[in-house]
């Protein structure tokens, strides 16, 4: 199967907080979606494609869930019937110095998908 994608997207859950600095507005959406170069944000609230956003992550890891910022922009909206999922490309990726704990957390899933991929053979 091929794909443009440079990262793999992991199913998480979590919180989001979206700024939309050009508008002077900020909504709240529901994290499904993560990998080190964006984010899938279910939401109600549909953002135009290009629209650069900040964003305040929270991904549920456990009894660890630290606040994320980062800055990043609209690439897709998928209609999800009353909701949509919010498709947002990072300006950069997820660091190990500049977001410890979401670097480690999608480290280990990694990790985990490649152990069960090895399995599989």
């Amino acid at each position: 199967m091929y794909t443009r994608r440079k990262f793999i997207r992991f199913p998480v859950s979590g919180s989001a907080r979206v700024k939309v600095p050009e508008m002077k507005f900020s909504f709240q959406g529901e994290l499904e979606k993560l990998s080190h170069g964006g984010v899938g944000i279910s939401t109600g609230v549909k953002v135009k494609t290009g629209t650069p956003v900040a964003l305040e992550i929270q991904v549920s890891m456990g009894s660890d869930s630290p606040e994320t910022s980062i800055t990043g922009v609209v690439r897709s909206f998928s209609s999800l019937g009353e909701t949509g999922l919010l498709g947002i490309q990072f300006d950069r990726t997820i660091d190990s110095d500049k977001e410890p704990h979401i670097y480690q957390f999608l480290s280990a899933l990694e990790k985990e998908l490649i152990t069960e991929c090895r399995w599989i053979e």
